[in-house]
């Protein structure tokens, strides 16, 4: 319980009570955590305190909240290994987790010159801009942003992309054989636009990786994704060989 004749300040003990309770397990991701008023009554502490708590919480990767619904214990950080190629969905089942999606946004488009230079495009080659949010059961993580070249990828806008994951759509519908990727990595704040997808109800800065990938066919590049995932929510490894 909370020793109010201690001098670290009762929101920090507060804290690492359920830092200790979600760390352990005892609090499973997507457990609802009782409310301001009703953990003010539990710990005998003013709201402010418990408001205080929460962002703590929040601001460190612990809980998300959801308007009108509360807060909820967060998915604990995964661990993906970059040494060979992956995508979102298989990695998040492997869990025993369900990924999900939502679409913001599919256009077609002429693409920015950087983004023509990295995908070796001509000026006036047209390009896929899908915008997609994706998460763990029901939490936002991540933002993302593909490029996607639409002479390879006829007729694209016609998919749905909230019922089918795109990985799984350019291998089984457009029977793309990924040969290689590459991927760049770093850190970066995310903009009030992203932090509102996902879901980010902070004052302060969200912290996010910035996750750029090109995939290639053989030598020709037919994927430039730049995603943005929260920063707590992947633990990212590589295995090096002498």
């Amino acid at each position: 319980m909370l020793d109010k004749q201690n001098n670290t300040p009762l929101y920090i003990q507060l804290y690492n009570i359920f830092k200790e309770l979600i760390e352990s397990g005892n609090l499973q991701s997507g457990f609802k955590l009782p409310s301001e008023n009703e953990l003010s009554e539990q710990y005998e502490v003013s709201r402010s305190t418990v408001r205080q708590t929460l962002s703590e919480l929040e601001r460190y990767g612990y809980i998300y909240k959801e308007r009108g619904k509360g807060s909820f214990v967060s998915v604990r950080p995964f661990s993906q290994n970059l040494s060979n190629l992956y995508n979102f969905s298989d990695e998040i089942k492997k869990y025993g987790k369900i990924p999900k999606y939502k679409l913001i946004s599919l256009d077609i488009i002429i693409p920015k010159k950087n983004i023509s230079e990295t995908m070796n495009l001509n000026s006036q080659d047209t390009v896929y801009k899908i915008e997609i949010i994706r998460k763990i059961e029901d939490e936002p993580v991540l933002f993302e942003t593909t490029y996607l070249p639409t002479k390879r990828f006829k007729k694209f806008e016609t998919i749905d992309l909230n019922k089918k994951a795109l990985y799984d759509i350019l291998r089984y519908d457009y029977n793309v054989n990924f040969s290689k990727a590459k991927q760049t990595f770093y850190p970066v704040l995310a903009s009030n636009v992203v932090k509102k997808y996902l879901d980010a109800n902070i004052k302060e800065p969200l912290a996010c990786m910035n996750v750029e990938r090109i995939s290639y066919e053989n030598e020709n590049i037919v994927e430039y994704t730049i995603a943005l995932v929260k920063g707590e929510k992947f633990r990212y490894s590589i295995d090096l060989k002498n």
